[in-house]
């Protein structure tokens, strides 16, 4: 009646005080038992009808599907239980469709219950029906353990499952400092026209799909500060702990961080944090440690990993844009036989140019421990055949670990897959590049660049470690790779190994020849052409001849593609007769 609801004592009024009654109801004035037996959905159906907050005081309440439809704070005692009473065949246990709304301090328990074999998928919180635009919903304090319905297969075929907490069309979401351990599905499923998610703080244990997925159309997100472990053999069997995904026909997801997050355990998907056709996402400050590969791995293992969204050439979704990753230290993991690179970005599934642009890869610390935990690439940058443009490798600490007869392996890689798929505008520099192996293999370097790779600056020194070739480009990269041989070389097999036919800015093209110059009478001169291999016209070029005199001058042109015409010019006022010697000409281009 009009007496129910929660009251607390004020001392202020009138001469004795009086218990004045608060905008919260109990749900226990609405009949829930919270004995852990009764059904007590119908009482808390109706407390959340009712006007006011609503208050869950100490006791185990079993919950089937509730719908929140006005704004509201809901909590619940440090001492109280909710049961999910919702069966195999799915369902929603908070649905919430209204704005203004906060939940905290709920802690939800499974355990016990029959999880499989569910036939319908089961959300714990539901926020928003997809077609009503809400906002302003916060989720804070709470926990969810063992929520673990299922269709009962093992592994990606595992469709039917249960999602912690699943967003859809809410502007201005906050979910902070909950804890979701132990779940068949996401942590934390978004999608559909979000502006402004906060996931920050939180602890997410032992999720099997993708622990956070943000489908399509989330725009302005943080994921920050939580703590992300995998405790299982198979791990995260879909997409990772973090997954922006921005599905097929969909729009982008779109100015984003995912920020000083902590991740270990197992994941057998992928990558441990991976971006698809994302759009100015902030990738920093994040730390990978003590992770492997699942039991269920699904192909190679990358830390981070960037890559456009799709099925085929035909299903796709537009290449990432304006992509940083920046300062995240990224440890090896353990169980290395199917592990791609500690930082892996390619332009998958266009089959003709489409270009990524803008793609920063600095101050990461790449690690590998020892022999039985590390990577086998530091960073792999690939276009296959939609193309990169503007990609930054700077200032990145790389440990590998590569071994004979790996392939793939070494500090800093780019390619394309062919012309559509160049990668163009690569500055590379300030990196640090050590493999901690015994390197015995051409395919093991500091850094490669392969074929479709053009416009490569090196733009300071890297410092290059024990690696089989410092620096190696490959037939079909260039012609413009500058600066390539500016490094610091410490115990390496060999310095560097250049394609035949290749030309490089600051890594000059040479000849030389024998010459006996003829006789020259003051005031005139000679010349001898010398064979320089791709060079071409207009390139500078420099001579030496080693009998000389202050009074002859030595010029050089290209004078036709691959061969420079050295002058001697006698500005004196006697002879001079010149000593046969070495021309050497060098061209730089």
């Amino acid at each position: 009646g009009a007496g129910r609801g929660i009251y607390y004592w004020d001392s202020t009024s009138g001469a004795a005080g009086a218990w004045l009654k608060s905008d919260s109801v109990s749900v226990r004035d609405y009949g829930a038992k919270g004995d852990g037996v009764t059904d007590d959905t119908a009482a808390i159906q109706a407390a959340f009808d009712a006007d006011g907050d609503v208050w869950f005081p100490d006791g185990d309440y079993r919950c089937g599907a509730t719908t929140l439809t006005k704004s509201k704070r809901l909590t619940a005692s440090k001492s109280s239980t909710i049961i999910p009473n919702l069966g195999l065949g799915g369902g929603n246990l908070f649905y919430i469709q209204a704005s203004n709304v906060t939940v905290g301090g709920f802690n939800i328990v499974g355990t016990g219950e029959t999880f499989t074999p569910a036939t319908g998928n089961t959300r714990i919180f539901l926020v928003g029906n997809g077609s009503t635009k809400y906002s302003n919903v916060r989720l804070v304090g709470n926990t969810i353990t063992d929520a673990s319905w299922s269709d009962g297969t093992s592994g990606p075929t595992n469709l039917t499952v249960t999602h912690g907490i699943y967003i859809q069309n809410v502007d201005n979401v906050s979910i902070y400092s909950n804890i979701i351990n132990g779940i068949s599905g996401a942590a934390v499923f978004a999608k559909s026209a979000i502006a402004g998610l906060y996931i920050e703080n939180n602890r997410f244990k032992d999720t099997r799909w993708y622990t956070v997925q943000l489908d399509f159309n989330v725009l302005h997100f943080s994921i920050s500060h939580n703590t992300f472990i995998s405790g299982t053999p198979e791990g995260v069997y879909w997409g990772g702990a973090v997954n922006i995904v921005s599905n097929v026909g969909d729009i982008r997801c779109e100015d984003g961080d995912i920020a000083s997050n902590y991740f270990s355990g197992t994941y057998s998907y992928g990558a441990v944090i991976r971006v698809q056709s994302g759009v100015n996402i902030r990738v920093t400050s994040n730390t990978l440690k003590n992770i492997e590969t699942g039991s269920l791995s699904a192909g190679a293992l990358s830390g981070i990993r960037v890559t456009t969204r799709g099925i085929d050439s035909t299903n796709k979704q537009e290449p990432s844009q304006d992509i940083y990753i920046r300062d995240n230290y990224i440890q090896g993991p353990e169980n290395v036989t199917a592990t791609r690179a500690a930082i892996y970005v390619n332009n998958d599934h266009w089959p003709a140019r489409n270009v990524s642009f803008n793609t920063h890869i600095t101050g990461n610390i790449i690690s590998s421990p020892s022999a039985t935990k590390y990577w086998k690439a530091g960073v792999i940058t690939h276009g296959i055949s939609g193309g990169m443009e503007n990609v930054w490798i700077e200032n990145n600490n790389i440990e590998v670990f590569s071994q004979s007869g790996d392939s793939l392996v070494g500090g800093i890689l780019t390619a394309g897959t062919n012309a559509g798929g160049l990668i163009d505008k690569v500055f590379i520099g300030g990196n640090t590049i050590k493999d901690i192996g015994t390197p015995a293999s051409s395919y093991q370097y500091g850094i490669g660049i392969e074929a479709f790779s053009d416009n490569v600056i090196n733009t300071k020194p890297n410092i290059i470690d024990n690696v089989f070739y410092g620096v190696r480009t490959f037939s079909g990269s260039g012609p413009t790779l500058e600066r390539l041989d500016d490094q610091v070389f410490l115990n390496t097999t060999n310095d560097e190994l250049f394609a035949v036919g290749l030309s490089l800015y600051g890594k000059p093209l040479e000849g030389e020849v024998t010459f006996d110059p003829p006789n020259l009478v003051a005031g005139t001169g000679t010349f001898k052409d010398v064979l320089v291999p791709n060079s071409g016209v207009g390139d500078f070029v420099l001579a030496s001849f080693p009998t000389g005199t202050s009074v002859i001058q030595v010029t050089g042109n290209v004078r036709v593609a691959g061969s420079c015409r050295i002058t001697f010019y006698n500005g004196g006022t006697t002879a001079v007769d010149l000593a046969s010697g070495q021309l050497k000409v060098r061209v730089f281009r």
